[in-house]
């Protein structure tokens, strides 16, 4: 029977194999830096288009709230607005009735005839 044995002796293979993965451990740390250096980059651009759209957003609600709150003062002074045509065209019916009543007992008396 023949078992597995070390054999202490060093050949070429053993160096081909370690300068092998030696190589194949530089490439891939080499590879990996890169990786992480372009996600890097591509997580900085990202962060940048998502702040930009952020102030966008933050400028369009403002607008949108001012927008509104102008049209809520516009509403409200036309209303109020409204409020007094309504007031005045009831004193201009009070004043008419009273220009009528003023001209009957005129008529009444036959102070124009």
């Amino acid at each position: 029977m023949t078992g597995l044995g070390f054999d202490p002796k060093i050949n070429f293979g053993n160096l081909m194999v370690a300068g092998s993965l030696l190589v194949a451990a530089v490439t891939s740390y080499t590879f990996i830096q890169s990786d992480i250096k372009a996600n890097r980059t591509e997580i900085e651009r990202q962060a940048e288009r998502i702040n930009s759209n952020e102030a966008s957003m933050r400028e369009a609600m403002v607008e949108r709230t001012a927008w509104r709150l102008q049209s809520e003062v516009r509403t409200r002074a036309l209303e109020i607005s409204q409020a007094g045509v309504g007031s005045d065209i009831s004193n201009i019916r009070l004043g008419i009735l009273d220009i009528k009543q003023t001209l009957e007992k005129y008529l009444d008396n036959g102070a124009l005839k």
